[in-house]
């Protein structure tokens, strides 16, 4: 089973250890997140999300055995494109908080796209130079993996 929302991820976690084979969307993603040197840019619109996908991104780094810095991008702005189905200016918004962020820091080290719907801003980011990670692709192929050990 997939949870494919940030949110509610504690509880998914939580079922996971008890039933097995649940895959938290944002799992696979805070893994090859924390894989990196540098700082960890995490994009997110979506405030509720930020606490739990802080929380997954510093377990990842516990997991990794480092200490990982990582700094938030709130795309707030976006919000609105997302509401009226633009997703093309969707992801022109998540894109230019990002590299306006992604500017000032020199010891960049990957952008994540902490929402599934912030995908579509991933192809608009390839020219920082740095992995670009959103969670849909990841949490399929694990959640692919899961079924087929079951």
């Amino acid at each position: 089973m997939l949870c494919s929302c940030s949110t509610p991820g504690p509880i998914a976690e939580a079922a996971r250890v008890r039933h097995g084979n649940i895959v938290r969307i944002d799992h696979p993603l805070m893994r090859a997140a924390a894989s990196h040197v540098g700082v960890v840019l995490v994009a997110l619109w979506l405030d509720s999300t930020l606490a739990p996908t802080i929380a997954l991104l510093q377990l990842a780094f516990a997991h990794a055995d480092k200490v990982g810095e990582h700094e938030v991008v709130l795309c707030r702005a976006a919000w609105p494109h997302f509401e009226r189905g633009d997703i093309a200016a969707f992801a022109a918004a998540i894109a230019a908080e990002v590299k306006t962020v992604a500017a000032r820091k020199p010891r960049l080290g990957c952008v994540v796209l902490a929402q599934a719907s912030m995908a579509a801003a991933e192809f608009l980011l390839q020219d920082l130079g740095v992995p670009i990670y959103s969670s849909p692709r990841l949490a399929v192929a694990e959640t692919l993996r899961a079924a087929q050990g079951a």
